[in-house]
């Protein structure tokens, strides 16, 4: 067997230590500054990976990453491609 073609992942794949569903927050556009509850992950933001655009979609679980430090005190979130890539995503 010869092999003519390979195929290669564009996105990093990451080691996942958490994992959410992206949730709106209900006071998001009055500048909720909330000390009981974190603004990430959020329906509509853009995945933390740099060579991805995609938004966080409701109902669909994105990851915290060891490999991204924290942003202004925040973890940063990562879509199902980054860790799961041969999968859908796993959805509520």
């Amino acid at each position: 067997m010869v092999m003519t073609h390979t195929y290669v992942k564009t996105f990093a794949i990451y080691n996942a230590w958490a994992q959410t569903f992206p949730w709106e927050c209900r006071v998001r556009d009055t500048g909720c500054c909330s000390p009981t509850h974190d603004h990430s992950p959020m329906v509509g933001d853009i995945c933390a990976e740099p060579q991805c655009s995609e938004p966080l979609k409701a109902g669909e679980v994105c990851y915290a990453v060891t490999e991204l430090k924290r942003r202004h005190d925040r973890e940063q979130w990562v879509c199902w491609r980054h860790v799961h890539p041969d999968r859908e995503p796993v959805k509520i």
